[in-house]
């Protein structure tokens, strides 16, 4: 049985996460936390993982407390940039016995984007209009996000011609 808890669970996907989690006779549902909700119930509650979908302004204090206190966490939230990938990295190097995977986005569709992305960028000169216009149409923007974590790697794959995807990182 996989002990998991939500943080966002009041959200759209947090929601649809509890959801799946409640169907899945392999997984055990500890906590469905919204904002305002302490963190500090995780501790002692035998979660395995944690599943964030918050908001950019909480996801880092989130993964402070949860690596911090050895409690492996997949996050789907977006709004990571080098700096905050550096932080986390170093969260990681100084607690490896715990996993952290963040994906820039669940849905097939935009995964998919991503690649393709890759692979036709390699047909367009590197800061060319082509290129600006294959962002601007194929990219999409979230008022409460921002450029998402899907948006920003189509960018970065189109500006190297290569697949990156600098939002994706497992400790």
């Amino acid at each position: 049985m996989i002990n998991v808890a939500v943080l966002g669970a009041k959200g759209r996907m947090g929601a649809e996460v509890v959801k799946a989690v409640n169907s899945d006779p392999g997984m055990s549902l500890i906590a469905a936390l919204d904002l305002g909700d302490s963190l500090n119930q995780l501790l002692g509650s035998g979660t395995h993982v944690v599943v964030d979908f918050t908001t950019p302004d909480s996801v880092m204090a989130n993964l402070d407390f949860l690596i911090n206190n050895g409690i492996n966490v997949v996050v789907g939230t977006t709004g990571f940039d080098d700096k905050k990938l550096a932080i986390i990295d170093g969260l990681c190097t100084a607690n490896p016995s715990v996993g952290v995977l963040i994906a820039p986005n669940f849905a097939i569709g935009a995964v998919l984007m991503m690649e393709f992305a890759a692979k036709a960028a390699r047909y367009f000169e590197s800061g060319s209009t082509e290129h600006s216009n294959f962002h601007s149409h194929f990219c999409f923007y979230n008022k409460r996000a921002g450029n998402n974590g899907a948006s920003f790697n189509v960018a970065v794959a189109c500006q190297s011609c290569q697949i990156t995807q600098p939002h994706m990182l497992l400790c």
